[in-house]
């Protein structure tokens, strides 16, 4: 990623191959550096595939409140693939309160998904939690949200 005598140099899209890769082996700190570097060295604006890598590193490692502080520190608005990944790894990681906040954004977004209602569902299950998680069943049914089969 030299910037030396004419070398090509790294667009957005080789910066979302870089964060990936580092996603896929849990490289946390260098995904930081990359994404850090993207704007200071390269003077790249982050987009929502950047944005994602980041929350999904993060998530990935067991730091769902950091991907959370991520989500809320973001100038553009999270879309339902980011805060679906961010739910499920709230659901892996048995994190309560980090899946509430990203359910009632995932709500806004996409209110007639049945599989945010069930993950939260699930998540609530998962702690125990019996009469928060038929709460979220009640108001799937209630918000008539037909359950996706498979």
């Amino acid at each position: 990623m030299s910037q030396e005598g004419g070398a090509t140099r790294p667009n957005d899209i080789t910066f979302v191959g870089l964060l990936s890769t580092c996603v896929h082996v849990g490289l946390v700190d260098e995904g930081h550096r990359l994404y850090d570097l993207m704007s200071s060295s390269f003077g790249l604006v982050s987009k929502i595939e950047h944005y994602s890598c980041m929350v999904d590193l993060l998530s990935r490692v067991g730091r769902v409140n950091e991907a959370w502080d991520f989500i809320q520190k973001m100038p553009k608005k999270p879309d339902e693939i980011l805060l679906g990944a961010s739910l499920g790894a709230c659901h892996k990681l048995k994190n309560v309160d980090v899946g509430k906040q990203v359910m009632q954004l995932l709500l806004e977004i996409e209110p007639s998904n049945s599989g945010n209602y069930v993950i939260s569902s699930n998540i609530y299950a998962n702690m125990r939690r019996w009469d928060d998680s038929a709460r979220m069943r009640v108001l799937m049914k209630q918000k008539e949200v037909a359950k996706t089969l498979g």
